[in-house]
């Protein structure tokens, strides 16, 4: 039985590109095959963002020598882990370029034991756009590098369940436009405010424009509540077991009709769901049948 859930918005970020030739040799790199997942149920389990390893991989070729950002980009969803992201870059040394590639890939693999599948590649290609000029570069790749990403608060006295967190999920560029993607995660709605300010105060300083989304309500655990132990003892005498009571890290319908209706005493049940929000996703039918008798039940006693 969930008990309490985050709220959360979409977070949006812009910056205006401007371009200029360089002259040097054009890389394509792609960073591929991590784990991936949902950005609520599995920001607890350590998954790399493919977003940030590419933004840490383009300011380290920054820093190596001249390069200049052509495009950056990926991603499906702003609630979705991304498990690879694409960048074209033109550097001014290409082998020197590629060791630095090479390095970052073992030391990737050194840290990310949770995604055995990781992989750098990167390959001589033809820009189709003008490179960025070196303000533009360092702009967004300093915004892409610096912005939070992942758990930002956990949930005290929930053995330690995340409470605050935000995923870079979609990243974007045109000819003159860079364009970022949060999902914002918290089940305590100021805690949410403060990671969009921080995402706000960042882009604004670098010159970037911030809006945002989607914005929907958390619900808070509730210490006392008489629904949430009167489903316990049912769900008792039916099975013989304690019921789980736990918190998820997403949105669900619990979070709008608190806020609407203050000294709200709910909590949220249903059957088991496996793979939820990918093609593998299923309900098991044989748990749908045991919570719509545990319903009947409940409801018999509060008649």
């Amino acid at each position: 039985a969930t008990v309490s859930c985050a709220g959360g918005a979409s977070a949006i970020v812009k910056f205006d590109l401007n371009r200029e030739a360089f002259d040097g040799e054009t890389l394509e790199l792609e960073i591929s095959g991590l784990t991936g997942g949902h950005s609520g149920i599995e920001i607890n389990k350590g998954l790399g963002n493919a977003h940030k390893d590419m933004a840490r991989l383009c300011y380290e070729l920054l820093r190596a020598g001249d390069m200049r950002l052509v495009e950056i980009g990926g991603g499906s969803a702003d609630n979705v882990i991304p498990k690879e992201s694409k960048a074209v870059v033109v550097v001014k040394d290409s082998s020197k370029a590629l060791n630095v590639c090479n390095e970052f890939e073992k030391k990737i693999k050194h840290e990310r034991k949770g995604d055995p599948g990781y992989t750098l590649t990167c390959k001589k290609v033809k820009a189709e756009l003008v490179p960025m000029d070196f303000e533009s570069s360092q702009k967004v790749i300093t915004f892409m590098n610096c912005s939070p990403n992942g758990i930002q608060e956990l949930t005290m006295g929930m053995n330690n369940f995340p409470q605050t967190s935000l995923n870079l999920g979609i990243v974007s560029t045109e000819k003159d436009k860079a364009g970022f993607v949060y999902a914002v995660r918290s089940s305590v709605d100021s805690e949410k405010e403060m990671v969009c300010h921080r995402l706000e105060n960042l882009a604004v300083v670098l010159g970037g424009e911030y809006t945002q989304e989607g914005v929907y309500p958390g619900w808070e655990y509730q210490p006392k509540s008489q629904i949430r132990d009167l489903l316990c003892r049912i769900y008792k005498e039916m099975t013989g077991k304690e019921l789980v009571v736990e918190a998820i890290h997403a949105g669900l319908e619990c979070g709008f009709f608190a806020e609407k209706i203050p000294g709200l005493d709910c909590i949220s049940i249903g059957p088991n769901m496996r793979n939820v929000h990918t093609p593998d996703e299923y309900i098991e039918i044989g748990s749908t049948k045991r919570v719509w008798e545990m319903l009947l039940k409940v409801l018999e006693e509060l008649k």
